[in-house]
């Protein structure tokens, strides 16, 4: 199946900067995981955060190419969040959130971007510059 990962990105062309990646890891090892609504409403006990995502330097290479290329395909502004699965070094595009929950204490974006040291309110002060 292989890592769920999400990648945090702000700004608008040309000026696109990666905030970083996380990788969501599934406390239970029991075969398949899907990061579902339930594991979200349950987060706590069924995932781990991994930020910065512990891949490969190719993978993450990708990964970081793979985002950059969704969100300006998709015509994302301000902020966004985009999600893959990443198998053998290869990233594969599951979604985009072109409007990421910004909840302090459980929103991917602000748990990525609080692992990679920047706090909730700065989060929202760079995505807001941007508007």
């Amino acid at each position: 199946m292989g890592d769920e990962v999400t990648v945090g990105l702000v700004g608008n062309e040309p000026d696109v900067a990666i905030i970083g990646t996380m990788c969501v890891r599934p406390k239970l090892g029991n075969g398949r995981f899907v990061y579902s609504v339930e594991a979200k409403r349950d987060w706590d006990a069924r995932v781990t955060y991994e930020t910065p995502a512990q891949l490969a330097p190719i993978a993450t290479a990708r990964l970081h190419a793979a985002a950059l290329a969704a969100y300006k395909a998709l015509g994302c502004r301000d902020v966004a969040r985009i999600d893959f699965r990443v198998r053998d070094d290869t990233p594969y595009f599951l979604e985009a959130n072109p409007l990421p929950g910004l909840a302090p204490d459980w929103s991917d974006l602000v748990i990525l971007a609080n692992g990679m040291g920047l706090s909730h309110g700065d989060l929202v002060r760079k995505s807001s510059q941007h508007l």
